[in-house]
């Protein structure tokens, strides 16, 4: 009986332990299965997300545009911002633009004179005698002191000044090159705007118009000085008094 009892006590123990095994079997299975789900769950978005933006980078390197990944580069060694400088120089190029812009359309001029009434200088000139030109401020202020009426040359306008405007006599001023609308004119970047001062000049000897020229030792050296000199009725050199220079172009004036 004893023996009996071992035997089916030995029978349910192997048989537990059976059943422990195969639970813990499925328990492995069902650990796999879920692990690989969670897995796949947490993997196909990045994955898709992956081929996405490769197309993108693709069809946008195939029409030439940008992608919304950017892709920056660090700066290289020594760059810089442009200075000051640069900055003027691209003015003084932009206005150069402009005024090249005109020799592809003559009438501009004219029309632009018309609809901005000669940018103020249309009125100006209607009292005195009226002096058109390019000057410093203290020459400019000289020459009204001396009961002439200066109106500046304006880039765009000045051929159509000079007929509309009838002045007695055009002062160009060297050295009022450095800033202002007319700023670079006598450096190699403004060659447009001495063309266009240039030709300005050549319409005022049509009209005879007498041009003063006020030369200076610090303006001898640059491009362009000697095309407007050449232009001149009366070049004035070294003027450092201006009212001096002032009585001299009203001289010129009268005589016109």
């Amino acid at each position: 009986m004893l023996r009996r009892l071992l035997q089916g006590t030995t029978r349910a123990t192997l048989g537990s332990y059976v059943l422990i095994a195969v639970a813990g079997l499925l328990f492995l299975v069902q650990f796999l299965v879920l692990g690989w789900w969670f897995a796949a769950i947490a993997v196909i978005p990045l994955v898709g997300s992956g081929i996405i933006n490769t197309r993108k980078i693709h069809v946008a390197a195939r029409a030439g545009a940008p992608s919304n990944l950017s892709f920056r580069s660090a700066p290289q060694a020594g760059a810089s911002r442009p200075a000051g400088g640069a900055v003027a120089r691209s003015h003084a190029t932009s206005a150069g633009r402009l005024a090249a812009a005109m020799e592809e359309d003559p009438e501009r001029s004219a029309r632009l004179f018309e609809m901005t009434g000669g940018m103020g200088s249309k009125s100006a000139a209607q009292s005195g005698q009226t002096v058109l030109g390019v000057a410093r401020d203290s020459l400019a202020v000289a020459l009204k002191s001396s009961d002439l009426t200066f109106v500046p040359l304006n880039p765009s306008i000045a051929s159509t000044q000079i007929q509309e405007l009838e002045p007695r006599c055009i002062v160009v001023d060297l050295g009022a090159f450095a800033v202002g609308p007319w700023g670079g004119t006598l450096d190699a970047g403004g060659t447009p705007l001495m063309r266009e001062l240039l030709q300005a000049l050549d319409v005022a000897k049509r009209e005879d118009v007498d041009v003063v020229v006020v030369s200076s030792d610090e303006t001898n050296d640059h491009v362009g000085s000697e095309s407007l000199r050449q232009r001149a009725s009366r070049v004035i050199h070294d003027a450092t008094d201006e009212s001096a220079l002032a009585a001299s172009v009203q001289a010129v004036a009268n005589a016109n």
